[in-house]
């Protein structure tokens, strides 16, 4: 409509500058285009190059977490190695200990009653040839101190004697 309106008018030259107009206008137009659709190109390779980046990423990524999972459950396995360890070496000492510790104490106390009784005759029996040393009446006296008892005054009676 335009053309016939312009021809009716009967000049040209504003039709000519109409078109030229609309020429680069649609010129531009163009060339916009055409930049928008290398930025999208770009923009695909660029996002298939992270995809593909990321692949790889993934994978490396499951590889280190699958290495991990082993290497816990490894440390759990010896975890529970030492646990049960433990409980055996427990086990084992409390057993030890029932299994000598009576025994060894039954054995120390009739060493130390021996040794008693043996201090009381040496101390009692007097001088002679089975009579008490110097080295003797100094541990008897040593005895004595430690039971609290002064060193002059006579023993007292035990209370299973009376």
């Amino acid at each position: 409509m335009l053309p016939v309106l312009v021809a009716s008018t009967g000049n040209w030259s504003v039709a000519v500058a109409v078109a030229v107009v609309a020429t680069l206008v649609l010129v531009g137009l163009v060339v916009a285009l055409v930049s928008v659709i290398r930025a999208a190109q770009a923009l695909r390779r660029a996002a298939e190059a992270l995809g593909q980046e990321s692949e790889r990423l993934l994978a490396e990524l499951r590889g280190t977490v699958h290495h991990a999972h082993s290497e816990l459950e490894r440390v759990d396995g010896l975890v529970d190695s030492a646990e049960t360890l433990t409980e055996t070496l427990t086990a084992a000492s409390h057993a030890a200990y029932l299994t000598a510790a009576r025994p060894l104490i039954k054995v120390l106390a009739f060493r130390r009653g021996t040794a008693r009784a043996a201090q009381y005759l040496w101390s009692s029996s007097g001088s002679g040839s089975g009579g008490s040393t110097s080295a003797g009446s100094a541990e008897v006296g040593r005895a004595r101190r430690r039971r609290g008892l002064p060193p002059g005054e006579p023993r007292p009676t035990p209370t299973w004697r009376r």
